[in-house]
């Protein structure tokens, strides 16, 4: 789990900007468990109650389409979609 995090199973979600980021993230990751780490695409309905820790991999910067998406996610319009767990943006297009 996630230290620090009071919860009995604490959960990350990754949120990738496209399917295919999260299919070459599959491939390359061993990684079989999904109930401490989740992946979800921008604009699928990528974050639940049980995840405790958002990582969102920011489109990149002339992706209009998925930075709309990422500014919904995180801004909803409806007030009550908003997440309420802490989000990490990760923006790897600045490094």
């Amino acid at each position: 789990g996630l230290e620090g995090l009071k919860s009995t199973r604490n959960r990350v979600k990754i949120v990738f900007p496209k399917v295919s980021q999260l299919l070459e993230y599959r491939r390359t990751m061993a990684l079989a468990a999904p109930e401490v780490v989740a992946l979800s695409t921008l604009g699928f309905d990528p974050v639940e109650r049980r995840d405790k820790v958002v990582v969102i991999v920011a489109p990149e910067p002339d992706d209009e389409e998925g930075l709309a998406a990422m500014q919904e996610l995180l801004c909803p319009a409806d007030s009550e979609d908003a997440i309420q767990q802490p989000v990490v943006i990760l923006n790897y297009h600045m490094v």
